[in-house]
């Protein structure tokens, strides 16, 4: 058991039946009981998140117990949101007329530090927290509207480039009002201190692509310093770009590290263009039409379905013995395929959560592949390099970028563009980025330059898939075949 002071996000959820159920049979109140207690599960742990404890209606959820996430705290309240959705309604003019008499959903998170206990070796055995956190959790829960959030200041600080808040009343905590229209990542804000990295990886795909090269680029950074905003960036100029390349972006997280099949999934789903929502036949039609495009042999065609198949659906995967080897020689083959028809972009983000057969599939990825215009980006913090001191050594056409702090200099000279753009109305995005800025900083610069580095180096990928779809570059820019699913484990669905 490891006894640990650290920075975690608390969420508490009482879920209490509606009016309407109270009446029912026990028969009914027991399914909606145990309904309720599902989604609550699901939703944790599909956001990366940890069922700690329940007691009747009262649920407790803890982000960030074994690795500390660059957006915990976004998780947390995502998942917050969707709970309520799926279980309640909220509350208020907007609120729909359709999905009453389930629960009565109300919700709290903060975020700060707290002693928390945890046995890493054994995911099945919930974490313990305990502080003044759950206690600030716990009022912030007392003092929130039925169908209704509340979060700490930390929270929101955390969150609101994300996320819209208000305060209600004189009680202490925000209320969540929904997510923000004007995100730093979808639009025009410049990029700082960081296009000489993007040069280079522009420099690559267009040498992967002319040479017809496969090359290997790792984006090392610690957590917060901006990886994921990085890659999405890429992904931005990408889909900008008018010459056709095949781009897509897949998701490890952790808590899911057992599944190494989770992440090649969401690549077979995105390699035959599955959308988000797409039901297990509809996914299934779209890869043997895929693999049917793609490969004349109808021995190999059976090959590859026989394998690729049984990913794609949960319940058949565990109950078909298909070998590990073969999934992974036949996603390899996939990949081969689609190289062979053009440039092809693969990025496996946050792969230092990811299992080792996974980062043996990625490391071996370019050099089994042969000649071919593949580029294949991995991002990771460092300590990927201390399980692997050897990553990338001995291939050929193998690279590392590590992401350096946002300078204060960069950081105020787009204070100052902001400012100017905003002022000028000649930026939307300036304008919406200097609200929230404002919203949590004021004027004193320090603050200013603190709430601005949070905000850039954030690039959370939840409401980039919420508004143009997972996968996409930007609603402006995206190409309807760049809006491609992220990972099955990939916390924003």
């Amino acid at each position: 058991m490891v006894a640990e002071r650290k920075d975690v996000s608390v969420l508490i959820v009482r879920a209490q039946l509606g009016s309407e159920d109270g009446d029912a049979d026990p028969e009914r109140i027991d399914a909606a009981v145990e309904n309720a207690a599902a989604v609550i599960r699901e939703e944790v742990e599909c956001l990366g998140g940890t069922v700690a404890a329940s007691i009747g209606p009262i649920w407790l959820a803890l982000f960030g117990v074994v690795r500390t996430g660059e957006d915990d705290a976004e998780r947390a309240v995502h998942a917050a949101m969707t709970i309520r959705d799926r279980l309640g309604v909220a509350t208020g003019p907007a609120a729909p007329t359709t999905a009453r008499g389930v629960c009565v959903v109300q919700a709290a998170v903060a975020t700060g530090e707290a002693l928390v206990r945890y046995q890493p070796d054994h995911s099945d055995v919930p974490p313990s927290v305990n502080g003044a956190l759950l206690d600030e959790c716990h009022t912030l829960l007392s003092l929130t509207p039925a169908g209704e959030i509340r979060v700490c200041d930390d929270t929101r600080r955390a969150t609101e480039f994300a996320i819209t808040y208000h305060r209600g009343d004189s009680s202490p905590g925000w209320q969540v009002g929904g997510f923000r229209q004007e995100y730093v990542a979808l639009h025009a804000v410049p990029v700082i201190d960081r296009e000489y990295d993007l040069d280079v990886l522009r420099g690559l795909l267009q040498r992967t692509r002319h040479q017809a090269t496969p090359h290997m680029v790792t984006v090392l950074g610690e957590p917060g310093i901006g990886k994921t905003r990085f890659i999405m960036e890429f992904e931005r100029r990408v889909a900008a770009n008018p010459e056709d390349v095949r781009l897509l972006v897949v998701r490890s997280q952790p808590f899911v590290g057992e599944d190494p099949l989770a992440v090649l999934h969401a690549l077979v789903a995105a390699c035959c263009g599955s959308l988000r929502g797409d039901s297990v036949e509809t996914t299934t039609a779209r890869l043997t039409a895929t693999v049917g495009r793609l490969v004349d042999s109808e021995e190999e065609r059976a090959w590859l379905l026989s394998c690729l198949t049984p990913l794609l659906d949960p319940e058949v995967c565990a109950s078909t013995r298909v070998a590990v080897n073969d999934v992974l020689g036949a996603v390899r083959q996939l990949l081969r395929e689609i190289a062979a028809r053009g440039p092809l972009v693969v990025v496996f983000e946050d792969l230092h959560w990811a299992d080792d057969i996974l980062v043996d599939f990625v490391e071996d990825l370019t050099p089994s592949l042969g000649s071919l215009p593949l580029l294949v980006i991995a991002t990771a913090r460092p300590e990927l390099l201390k399980r692997r001191p050897e990553w990338g050594g001995g291939i050929r056409h193998s690279l590392t970028l590590t992401l350096e702090p946002i300078s204060d200099a960069a950081i105020d000279r787009l204070l100052e563009f902001l400012t100017s753009t905003a002022a000028g109305g000649l930026n939307t995005s300036a304008g919406g980025l200097l609200e929230a800025l404002l919203e949590g900083a004021g004027d004193e610069p320090a603050a200013r330059r603190g709430q601005l580095r949070r905000i850039l180096v954030s690039g959370s990928a939840s409401l980039r898939d919420e508004l143009c779809g997972p996968g996409a570059g930007g609603p402006q820019t995206a190409a309807p075949d760049l809006c491609l699913p992220r990972s099955a484990g990939h916390p924003y669905r």
